[in-house]
């Protein structure tokens, strides 16, 4: 903010958070379980409004979590190391944070790891307590400026230039 503020530069600040899914017991679980992998597992999880927990009844908990693991094989295969649509971990340190969040909670699907690879495979982990480290996100104080989604985004991120637009009928006058 402050080197942009020296040449008078706009700035957009994302802010990251926890993104948390509530499901109804009345929800479509195929369509649920779609929406979620596609939103957690796109580039391995590493997007700020990729769902990070889940709330839902203990009722509908296994039958979510069948659907999750035929969604998965169906977005990465029997393994998904091998899927060239499954992404790696941008670098060490953030996969050895990760990684160490592998080890609360109960694991029901992947929680593979390959360090020299970065890769950690698609993971749903069950029994989480508010206390575990992947649920208080560090409490961190944000704020931002102007607005950023939908439009407003492209506008945001799209550099703007004049531009005439004028009718050539009259252009024979110039004759």
């Amino acid at each position: 903010m402050e080197a942009a503020a020296k040449n008078l530069t706009r700035v957009t600040l994302e802010l990251g958070g926890k993104s948390p899914c509530y499901i109804d017991d009345e929800c479509d679980l195929a369509v649920v379980a779609n929406r979620l992998a596609w939103g957690r597992f796109s580039n391995a999880g590493q997007t700020c409004v990729a769902p990070d927990y889940v709330l839902c009844s203990p009722e509908i908990q296994s039958k979510l979590i069948k659907h999750l693991k035929e969604t998965i094989f169906k977005f990465y295969g029997q393994d998904p190391r091998y899927s060239p649509n499954y992404g790696r971990i941008i670098n060490e340190r953030h996969f050895q944070r990760l990684k160490k969040l592998l080890s609360h909670g109960e694991c029901v699907i992947g929680g593979e790891t390959d360090e020299k690879d970065r890769f950690i495979s698609p993971t749903v982990l069950t029994g989480i307590k508010p206390s575990d480290p992947s649920l208080p996100f560090g409490g961190v104080g944000g704020s931002g400026m102007g607005a950023y989604h939908g439009k407003h985004s492209f506008d945001v991120f799209s550099h703007k230039k004049g531009c005439l637009v004028k009718s050539l009928c009259m252009e024979s006058m110039n004759a």
